[in-house]
């Protein structure tokens, strides 16, 4: 005969398991934080002076123009904000805020009205 601890020692494990998975569900934010609806375009203009223009297709990707050309990024996971990458560039959406990462450097960007 299996003794009462050890035939609810699996129950309070998953339990337990099922606690500290709700507990990371408030920290960990998902990719579509700051993402607006499909079809939105948003100007941003750069700390470089360049302006920047995002298209975002929901989740999935987002298409950026910046300094004459054009490129379509996809969805990655990020704990803060959202995040988009095709090769070497990665766009980091956030409140007002936009960050562009390539080859080339760094732009800070703010949203525009």
């Amino acid at each position: 005969m299996i003794g009462r601890e050890a035939a609810t020692a699996p129950v309070a494990g998953l339990l337990l398991a099922a606690a500290l998975l709700a507990g990371c569900q408030g920290r960990i934010e998902g990719p579509d934080r700051h993402v607006p609806p499909s079809g939105t375009t948003l100007s941003y203009a750069c700390d470089d002076g360049s302006e920047l223009q995002v298209t975002f297709a929901g989740l999935e990707s987002a298409t950026v123009e910046h300094a004459g050309g054009t490129r379509e990024l996809h969805s990655v996971f990020s704990e803060r904000g959202a995040k988009y990458k095709a090769g070497a560039m990665i766009l980091r959406v956030g409140d007002n805020q936009a960050i562009l990462e390539n080859v080339g450097g760094t732009s800070h960007c703010t949203r525009r009205g």
